[in-house]
């Protein structure tokens, strides 16, 4: 049976996020404000800065069914050690760019430079520093390692690194375009679709070229696929396996083995993708007025009774009654 999780319950009475700040507070007692703000959240850091004027702010927005963290401040070093990682961290992965100044991401040994257009992703579960020798604003998307899991293999994560061109720059300009919204943007959850897409199929084809194995290489492949599909799940046109396959310079057997490796088909994992994040909206407040058909026409579905039965059979639940809170 599929799972949806929303890591928005905590804020479904804050439609815009929230907002803290060391403002009214002077360099010592901002500083230490600070560190206990940053140790308390749900993924702790370590700060290394000096008192002297020293200023820190954090936002957070919704988008789609995830979060943007938006950190702005004096020169400091952020820092996750391994003994901060819980269990829970490998829940999350984050998106990063900076939106003024520039940043350094530490991470698997590597010192990566960030600038405005540049975009980082590393996984929560993995120790890395934050450095930043100016001040400076950074935006992190927090995304479940379970959205990326659905689209690439989970040990690619761990690798860290940055999102490359021409993908990276589209990614920092949209997670930049967010902030400036003072309200949900049209359609998030599938412009949040796209933006997750785009970021997994740029991770794989970076490293399928560095695979050891032809498993390996496959296992990219396919992960490229998903990512590709991703950015076409509200379309309810049928997935052509033919012409897909030719996009990716593949043959449709090899296309339909890839998908058998992963345990599923082509059209399976499209219905269990498309079902995901009907539940998803399902249970966001802020599609509250769209009706059950609404919902499930946005994911591809252009049949209401063919929808509700694959829907209940995946959650146990009628869609309706799903949206009230009940589970199968």
């Amino acid at each position: 049976m599929l799972e949806a999780t929303n890591l928005l319950d905590a804020n479904d009475n804050l439609p815009g996020g929230w907002f803290w700040s060391t403002k009214g507070l002077d360099g010592p007692a901002a500083l230490e404000a600070w560190r206990r703000h940053v140790a308390d959240m749900a993924l702790p850091m370590r700060v290394e800065a000096e008192a002297k004027p020293f200023h820190a702010s954090m936002r957070v927005r919704p988008f789609g069914p995830v979060m943007l963290i938006e950190v702005s401040g004096s020169p400091q070093r952020l820092i996750r050690d391994a003994d901060l990682i819980s269990a829970e961290a490998r829940g999350v992965c984050f998106v990063s760019t900076m939106t003024s100044a520039h940043g350094w991401l530490v991470a698997n040994g590597t010192r990566m430079g960030v600038d405005r257009g540049r975009v980082t992703y590393v996984s929560g579960d993995t120790p890395y520093t934050l450095d930043f020798d100016e001040t400076f604003t950074f935006v992190s998307a927090m995304v479940p390692a379970e959205d990326f899991e659905a689209l690439t293999p989970r040990h690619v994560l761990a690798h860290g690194g940055e999102i490359a061109p021409p993908a990276g720059p589209a990614i920092a300009a949209l997670l930049t375009a967010l902030l400036a919204e003072t309200g949900p943007a049209p359609h998030e959850n599938r412009l949040y679709t796209h933006f997750l897409g785009m970021t997994a199929a740029s991770i794989d084809a970076g490293l399928e070229p560095l695979a050891a194995s032809r498993v390996e290489r496959d296992r990219l492949l396919l992960g490229r696929i998903k990512a590709d599909l991703a950015t076409r799940l509200a379309d309810p046109v049928r997935a052509d396996g033919e012409a897909l396959a030719a996009r990716f310079n593949i043959t449709p057997r090899k296309l339909q083995r890839l998908f058998q490796s992963d345990g599923t088909t082509l059209t399976g994992w499209i219905r269990n993708q498309r079902l995901m994040r009907c539940a998803r909206d399902l249970r966001d407040p802020r599609y509250a007025s769209q009706s059950v058909t609404d919902i499930a026409s946005a994911w591809g579905f252009t049949e209401l009774g063919y929808f509700s039965r694959a829907f209940k059979a995946s959650f146990g639940a009628a869609p309706s009654d799903w949206r009230a809170g009940g589970d199968g």
